[in-house]
């Protein structure tokens, strides 16, 4: 068996389904998405990062972020990782959308970092774990009534989170100092944001703060800092927002840097991520 052994199945139009089996924990950096992810956690030494809080993670325990949460899993050993993952978009869901409910809601109405994990007693209790296994049974095996039965389980999952979210009283979300970093940086990011100026604003040495940053949430203050500041502009480019004027409103001094920074974390310019739009 390798280092990185996994399968992956997807039905195009804005819904992917992944299941993973590595034989020992991958890197994975820091990340987020251009659409919804729910994770249904298997096996594994790891704790998971969204928006700097950190989840403890137990064998079916489920994980969820919007396309605005950084997140990424940070691994206590090398142990086998296991799991099962769906990445899904408002429009694979549309019809199941109306102006009196939307399934989505719960994943939204949160504070970012906020009340992304739902146990494995509620997953249990609410037959989450059995719905995952239909989509993966219907996505190996491409039947007629599969496109139908991914859609139906996928937005009883969706559902039953939000329905759970709105009448959990679990105190998931533990607030503290990078916690208040955090909100501050992401309420300002089209203003210059330096080390010196969070250890003006929160009193803590910028170096203890730095540490106390990367050993909670995995990634550096900077890194944080570039993701949040691209994904904003990815939002900019899809509401129109002209390239030339999206630099400044993100928080970069000069464009050739906005254009250095968003190249590197997306792979492609601003000019060509609208085009794939």
């Amino acid at each position: 068996m390798s280092d990185k052994d996994f399968t992956y199945y997807s039905v195009c139009g804005g819904f992917c389904y992944n299941y993973q089996d590595y034989a020992a924990a991958p890197d994975i950096a820091a990340h987020t998405h251009d659409s919804y992810e729910i994770y249904l956690f298997l096996q594994g030494d790891a704790i998971y990062s969204v928006e700097g809080n950190l989840y403890e993670l137990s064998r079916n325990d489920i994980l969820f972020t919007n396309s605005r949460e950084l997140h990424a899993p940070i691994f206590k050993s090398n142990a086998r990782y296991k799991r099962k993952l769906v990445f899904v978009k408002l429009n694979f869901l549309s019809e199941f959308i109306t102006k009196d409910y939307n399934p989505f809601y719960g994943m939204e109405q949160r504070k970012l970092g906020q009340q992304n994990k739902i146990d494995s007693k509620f997953v249990k209790e609410y037959g989450l774990d059995k719905k995952f296994n239909n989509i993966d049974y219907y996505t190996r095996n491409i039947l007629p009534e599969s496109s139908l039965m991914i859609k139906t389980n996928m937005v009883q999952i969706i559902a039953t989170i939000s329905s759970i979210l709105s009448v959990s009283d679990q105190k998931i979300y533990r607030y503290n100092k990078v916690q208040n970093v955090i909100e501050y940086i992401n309420e300002n990011l089209s203003k210059n944001i330096s080390l010196n100026e969070l250890e003006n604003e929160f009193h803590l040495n910028k170096f203890h703060l730095s540490h106390l940053f990367k050993d909670q949430t995995g990634y550096s203050i900077g890194q944080f800092i570039a993701q949040k500041r691209v994904q904003k502009a990815k939002d900019l480019l899809t509401s129109n927002v002209a390239v030339s004027e999206i630099a400044t409103l993100v928080g970069f001094n000069d464009y050739s840097n906005f254009y250095k920074t968003f190249k590197n974390i997306t792979g492609v310019s601003p000019k060509s991520f609208t085009k794939l739009l």
